[in-house]
């Protein structure tokens, strides 16, 4: 039964279809009517379904010609009007402007001589190549010794009277060179760093002594040549044509 039932509705279903299909009219290849805006809307168009007129086209045409002949007329100017000239000029004066900018000036230390008698040998030897130059001592930075010492006594007495009096203010470690340059003068103290031998140095000078600060041989000044190179010369030539132990850069501001 459910089975026929199904069976009576498909057919039904089929023939309603069947019939709605029937009814309907046929498909035709009519055009679609265009449809008109709403009054004070205006229509969207392409521009290429504008229509042109031809007012429009002539003035079109007109300026086109006229661009055309200005083009060429620009072309064809001589190379000694003033329009080519004030481009040739323009053109030169950037590159001018970028020509005249100068490189920075370099400026180096070179050095260190044992003595003025070196520096100014490295200085003949790079002769030429320095714009300004300028002789420089400096104490060397090498760890040698300093000595604390009084200055020589006018004799033996009289240092060995300097040496009761050192006693006396309870200062030890000193003793008195017998012989050569420094003889009779009083040694208070032999140091590694300047340090050291400054606080010996304000410790007697606040006893009341003159002493002073002799460095050691390694210890002594040194000269270095401050220069500002002349165009074109690198710091590394500049050692070479100097022969100078080492180069540093240098501020030029210390050379103005």
């Amino acid at each position: 039964m459910l089975i026929r039932a199904l069976i009576v509705v498909l057919a039904i279903f089929n023939a309603g279809v069947a019939l709605w299909w029937w009814s309907q009219p046929p498909v035709t290849d009519a055009p679609v009517p265009v449809m008109s805006p709403p009054e004070g809307v205006a229509l969207l168009q392409l521009r290429s379904e504008v229509p042109v007129l031809a007012a429009d086209a002539a003035a079109q045409d007109n300026a086109l010609a006229l661009s055309v002949a200005a083009s060429a007329a620009d072309n064809a100017a001589p190379a000694g009007s003033d329009t080519g000239a004030g481009a040739l000029a323009g053109s030169a004066q950037g590159e001018a402007t970028v020509a005249s900018a100068p490189p920075p000036p370099v400026c180096v230390s070179l050095g260190a001589f044992a003595d003025r008698a070196q520096l100014d040998a490295a200085q003949q030897r790079a002769a030429g190549i320095f714009a300004v130059a300028r002789p420089r001592e400096s104490a060397s930075s090498s760890s040698g010794s300093y000595r604390v010492m009084l200055p020589p006594a006018e004799s033996r007495e009289a240092a060995q009277a300097t040496v009761r009096r050192i006693v006396a203010a309870g200062i030890s470690d000193y003793f008195i060179i017998g012989q050569g340059e420094l003889a009779n003068a009083v040694a208070l103290g032999q140091f590694r760093n300047r340090d050291g031998a400054q606080r010996r140095l304000d410790q007697l000078q606040a006893a009341g002594f003159a002493a002073q600060i002799v460095p050691s041989a390694s210890a002594q000044s040194r000269w270095w040549l401050d220069a500002r190179l002349a165009a074109g010369i690198s710091a590394t030539q500049a050692r070479q044509r100097s022969a100078a132990p080492q180069v540093q850069s240098l501020d030029c501001a210390v050379l103005r």
